[in-house]
């Protein structure tokens, strides 16, 4: 019975390897696109497709596909979606926890006539800090990344590798 009990042990723990490597399904990840054109006009949406030549962008409010001429193409920036508001949470977040770590290893104060205890000191420190992360955080989520064309198919082809991680419709 203990050998019976060992063995179907031993199959249970050998299977759960073919469990952890199924493939998990990836979820899409947006990225805000604002292309400039040489008019010096601009088209936001989505990148959905790179092609040879041009470029497939979506608008994200009317679903509409465009298909734009790299000649056509002075720059490129992208920024993720939701990227500022996740920099003010994370920024924000961290500097709430700093700033109470901060007031907590404060200690303390004796008895003076304005005394605080670590604990008032923790959750001062970390209102005050809260909003000096956030905005930390927004800051770092407004910076986008730049591709300049200018026009130029070479200076196209040099970037194509790095704007495919951005695009929609991989190839």
């Amino acid at each position: 019975m203990k050998t019976l009990k060992l063995i179907a042990l031993v199959v249970m723990i050998l299977n759960m390897n073919f469990i952890y490597t199924q493939e998990k399904v990836q979820k899409v990840k947006n990225y805000k696109t604002w292309i400039t054109l040489n008019d010096e006009s601009e088209i936001h949406g989505i990148l959905y497709q790179l092609k040879d030549s041009s470029i497939v962008v979506t608008n994200i409010k009317t679903e509409e596909s465009q298909e734009i001429d790299v000649k056509d193409i002075q720059k490129i920036k992208i920024r993720r979606k939701n990227s500022i508001g996740r920099g003010a949470l994370i920024g924000g977040a961290s500097r709430l926890v700093v700033g109470g770590l901060i007031g907590l290893a404060d200690g303390d104060d004796s008895g003076e006539w304005f005394a605080m205890s670590a604990e008032e000191k923790a959750i001062s420190s970390g209102i005050l800090f809260m909003p000096l992360g956030a905005g930390t955080g927004i800051l770092i989520g407004t910076i986008k990344k730049k591709f300049d064309i200018n026009g130029n198919i070479s200076n196209y082809n040099k970037n194509i590798q790095q704007l495919r991680k951005y695009v929609i419709k991989k190839e």
